[in-house]
């Protein structure tokens, strides 16, 4: 490919003190001022070369030239015969244009747009001992918006050999000359500008200072840092005096000639969130087994049924290994016990269907006020009252044994029955 890479931009703006400001003690990015043809100009100097960003000062904000790097003397007159063929008249700079670029040969064209752009052999080197604390590594990428976007396409890709890195139809496409990415993007627009320039920076600690420098002078941060759904950089976008925007960025991926064209606002799998068809619970449990649901009962169904089976001699059902099921102490003796020990009498014994009166139970003196919560061994289960009307005497004394052991009030031994 005859174009190595983007070299330099040149902007005419109506405030150059406020570029100043914002690319010296915002940015932190080394400036100068110097004399040439056209003026003073102030060049940004981002990277070893001798500047990356030209500003002149004029009557309104507007892009002035697009520069590119060629790669050789032969490869310019390739591309000038390219372009002579399409239909475009290339001219050849001025000695004092390509001795402020800092280029060897230099010529230029304008484009269906009406912007000027550069083909530059050769970039000169800046100065030694300029301090760069913004940690920046070159002139990333510029992305112009036009109503003219056919024509734009038709010539970087047709005529300028650039390539075709991404697109998100219908009108914003990304084309590449090396390695990187994109090296310019264009957009679909009603009026032509730029929509924004990108400033390379060697990593995302530099980013981060950047960032933190722009919010602490007050700079208008249009867009907080993230990252890049095609080329997975990390940058902020920051407003400049003249009204486009600024990205500050890094770590942007480079893509070879094996790389396939797509949309990545819809292609990009690793980026593009899938269509929900389920509710996030459902699309949680079809990543693993569900856990085996079991009735209320705690068995599985049958289970229950297989375990106690009736026993033919007796007609009840047992547990496995030849024991009676019987009912838990707990069910036994519950809250009816504790009111019956309470004082509250009956008025039927439900459970032999006669009056009360006719129902042994334990005589007892000064019965207690309270019901105690626990015993002296701390068990809940023998704390309760275990006393009841009986249906016989033998019944109430057996009942009564088991009061007395397991409670601290002392009964009869013996109960007496009034019936």
């Amino acid at each position: 490919m005859g174009i190595r890479k983007l070299g330099y931009v040149g902007l005419n703006v109506t405030d150059v003190g406020a570029w100043t400001e914002l690319l010296g003690r915002t940015l932190g990015i080394g400036v100068t001022r110097v004399s040439s043809a056209a003026g003073e100009v102030v060049l940004a100097e981002l990277d070893e070369f001798k500047y990356r960003v030209a500003l002149y000062s004029s009557t309104v904000d507007a892009p002035r030239e697009v520069g590119w790097i060629v790669d050789s003397p032969r490869e310019l007159d390739r591309l000038t015969g390219r372009l002579t063929e399409a239909g475009f008249t290339v001219a050849e700079a001025t000695p004092d244009e390509r001795e402020l670029r800092g280029a060897t040969r230099l010529r230029w064209f304008t484009d269906p747009v009406g912007y000027r752009v550069e083909l530059a052999v050769g970039q000169a080197k800046a100065g030694t001992g300029v301090a760069r604390p913004s940690g920046t590594t070159g002139l990333g990428h510029l992305v112009l918006a036009s109503p003219k976007l056919a024509e734009l396409r038709e010539l970087y890709e047709s005529v300028l050999e650039f390539e075709l890195t991404d697109y998100r139809a219908p009108g914003l496409f990304f084309f590449r000359c090396n390695a990187a990415h994109h090296s310019i993007a264009l957009a679909n627009a009603e009026t032509p500008s730029i929509h924004h320039l990108e400033f390379e920076h060697g990593s995302i600690d530099d980013v981060g200072r950047a960032y933190d420098r722009a919010k602490a002078d007050g700079a208008p941060i249009s867009i907080s840092l993230g990252r890049h759904m095609n080329d997975k950089a990390i940058s902020f976008y920051l407003r400049n005096p003249s009204g486009f925007h600024l990205e500050i960025g890094c770590g942007g991926i480079e893509v070879g000639p094996d790389w396939i064209p797509h949309d990545f606002g819809v292609s990009d799998g690793a980026t593009t969130t899938p269509k929900p068809t389920r509710s996030p619970r459902r699309n949680r449990d079809q990543l693993r087994p569900a856990p085996e649901r079991l009735p209320r009962h705690g068995h599985r169904r049958g289970e229950r049924n297989r375990r106690r089976r009736r026993d033919p001699a007796r007609g009840t059902r047992r547990a496995r290994g030849g024991v009676r099921h019987r009912r838990s102490r707990r069910g036994a003796y519950g809250r009816a016990d504790r009111r019956r020990a309470a004082g509250h009498r009956p008025q039927r014994n439900r459970r032999a269907g006669r009056p009360a009166s006719t129902v042994c139970a334990p005589a007892r003196t000064n019965p207690p006020t309270s019901v105690p919560n626990t015993d002296s061994w701390g068990s809940r289960r023998s704390s309760r009252w275990k006393v009841r009307p009986a249906a016989s005497p033998a019944t109430a004394c057996a009942r009564a044994t088991f009061a007395r052991r397991w409670s601290r009030t002392s009964w009869p031994t013996k109960p007496q029955c009034t019936g």
